[in-house]
């Protein structure tokens, strides 16, 4: 018996590639959503599961453990709501205006993020993972702009007694 091959449509799985795709971005918007609610601590792959409409194994096909399920909600969270552009404060010479807009910037950030933030510094304490994710991007953020915010301002003077 002679197997004919199709050689004129190669195979390209456009179709189940999309649907993947969209399987994999409802697990993150689950996940972040169940992060700002109650915090990455409290909130299990079986809630994740549930909320995106998937099964335990599909979250665990698509993410096998916990530091690429939050470095995706991680990224996802920052498209959603990015932090201040330091290079545009960098672009301001005079530190007074650099300052009032970075401050304005800032409170309307932390404004609109407040759960998020509020929930990951709670539970970087109860989670190892969580501490080093918080401190590798968040905490780094913060201080380069304090970094940028303090260029250009006369050093402080030290007394001598």
């Amino acid at each position: 018996m002679t197997v004919a091959r199709n050689t004129s449509r190669p195979y390209r799985k456009r179709a189940r590639a999309a649907s993947e795709a969209d399987t994999r971005q409802r697990i993150i918007e689950s996940a972040v959503a169940l992060h700002l609610e109650h915090g990455p601590a409290q909130t299990s792959i079986n809630a994740i599961a549930e909320r995106a409409g998937v099964n335990r194994v599909t979250v665990y096909r698509h993410f096998p453990d916990a530091r690429t399920l939050l470095e995706a909600c991680s990224a996802h969270a920052r498209r959603l709501n990015p932090p201040p552009d330091l290079a545009g404060w960098r672009r301001i010479d005079d530190p007074r205006e650099r300052i009032d807009l970075a401050l304005a910037q800032l409170y309307d950030y932390f404004r609109r993020t407040e759960a998020g933030w509020a929930n990951l510094l709670r539970d970087a304490e109860l989670e190892p993972l969580v501490k080093e994710m918080v401190e590798k991007r968040r905490m780094a953020y913060l201080r380069e702009a304090r970094d940028v915010l303090l260029a250009g301002w006369p050093a402080p003077r030290t007394s001598r007694s």
